[in-house]
């Protein structure tokens, strides 16, 4: 009669860890698979960004080397960061110049490209 108290509470606890080992398991899958999706959200969205921000380049590099060559010398100079004093050093020109090739290449830019073009520029050049 022992004996078979014992094979009932063996199986009784076999089984109730069985349950335990499946409820686990399943907590771990559903845990992997939250962190899956969130990881692919993540990276759908970056990816996303970045194409959007190289689409955007890519029609501003357009527009700038469609520029007179001199104004967009100055463009491109001034988006390196060097400033109007620099730029005109480089290309050999008065700092007036600059400033009006400037301003003339600006306004050029704001003709030819969109004004959704022109908010994600301002955006991305915010980040950077």
């Amino acid at each position: 009669m022992r004996r078979r108290k014992m094979r009932k509470l063996f199986m009784y606890i076999s089984a109730r860890n069985l349950c335990f080992d499946r409820l686990k398991r399943k907590r771990a899958e559903k845990n992997y698979m939250v962190h899956y999706l969130q990881e692919m959200e993540e990276n759908a969205a970056l990816f996303y960004k970045e194409v959007m921000r190289q689409e955007t380049f890519r029609l501003l590099h357009e527009v700038i080397y469609r520029l007179p060559v001199q104004t967009r010398q100055v463009i491109l100079l001034c988006m390196e960061g060097k400033n109007n004093a620099e730029a005109g050093e480089i290309l050999g020109i008065s700092v007036n110049s600059v400033k009006t090739l400037k301003e003339l290449g600006y306004t050029t830019l704001r003709e030819n490209l969109s004004r959704e073009n022109l908010i994600l520029l301002t955006l991305l050049l915010r980040e950077s």
